[in-house]
C-alpha cells in the first residue's frame, strides 16, 4: 500500500517551561515547530518502509526514513548550518514521553510521523462524519508487570455519534475486534482520546 500526505503545521511555543503534549502519540516536546510531512509508506515482507519530511517552522530540514525491515527510524539533515543534528539533539533533550520519561531521537521522529499520520487521516475522515477507534495495549515485564506507554495494536474508522448509550453500544460491537483481552478501545471524539466503556455481557445486552 503507497499513501502520500502533506501538511503544514503553524508550532507553538511552551509556557513557562511546561512542555505541550501532543494528543495522538503522547510525546510532549518544548514546541511543536518540528512537524513532518509528505509521508510515503509501502509494505515490505518484514514491516512497512516509510519516508517523510522533517519540517521547521514549515520549512524542509531533513529526510526520515524508515526501511521496514524492523530496523531504525534515521533523519538525514540537509542544511546542517541552518538546522542540524546539533539543533535536533536539543529538542530531543527537552522532550519526554507521557510518563515524563527521556526519549530517543527516533522515538521523537516516529512520533512526529505518527502525529502527522493522524491529523491527515482524522482530517480525511471528518469530512465524511466519521472517526478513528484504536485498540490500546501496554508492554509487560517477565512478571507480567505492564510498562512503557501504551500504543494501539489497531485502528478502525466508525461513524461519530453524540450520547452515551452509543459508545456503549459501540463498545459492544467491538468485542469480536479485540485484540486479545489486556487492553481497551479508545475514541477520537474530535478533541481528544476517549476511553469507551468497557463492553457489557451478551446477558446484559439482552
Amino acid at each position: 500500500m503507497m499513501t502520500n500526505t502533506t501538511t503544514t503545521t503553524t508550532g507553538a511555543e511552551a509556557a513557562g517551561g511546561e512542555l505541550i503534549q501532543f494528543p495522538h502519540s503522547g510525546l510532549r516536546v518544548p514546541h511543536t515547530r518540528l512537524t513532518a510531512s509528505r509521508l510515503e509508506q509501502s509494505e515490505t515482507s518484514r514491516g512497512v518502509a516509510f519516508t517523510a519530511t522533517l519540517l521547521m517552522d514549515g520549512t524542509p530540514v531533513a529526510s526520515i526514513e524508515n526501511r521496514g525491515c524492523g530496523g531504525a527510524t534515521w533523519a538525514t539533515f540537509v542544511d546542517r548550518k541552518a538546522y542540524g543534528e546539533r539543533e535536533f539533539d536539543e529538542f530531543v533533550q527537552a522532550c519526554r514521553d507521557a510518563a515524563g520519561e527521556p526519549v530517543s531521537d527516533e522515538q521523537v521522529l516516529q512520533d512526529l510521523v505518527t502525529e502527522h499520520q493522524y491529523s491527515a487521516w482524522l482530517r480525511e475522515l471528518a469530512r465524511r462524519g466519521r472517526t478513528i477507534v484504536r485498540w490500546m495495549v501496554r508492554g509487560h515485564d517477565g512478571d507480567g508487570k505492564p510498562v512503557g506507554d501504551p500504543f494501539p495494536m489497531q485502528e478502525r474508522s466508525c461513524r461519530l455519534y453524540p450520547g452515551e448509550a452509543w459508545r456503549q453500544a459501540l463498545a459492544d460491537g467491538l468485542v469480536k475486534h479485540a485484540s486479545g483481552d489486556h487492553g481497551w478501545w479508545e475514541l477520537w471524539n474530535g478533541e481528544r482520546w476517549e476511553r469507551l466503556p468497557a463492553p457489557r455481557t451478551a446477558a446484559a445486552q439482552d
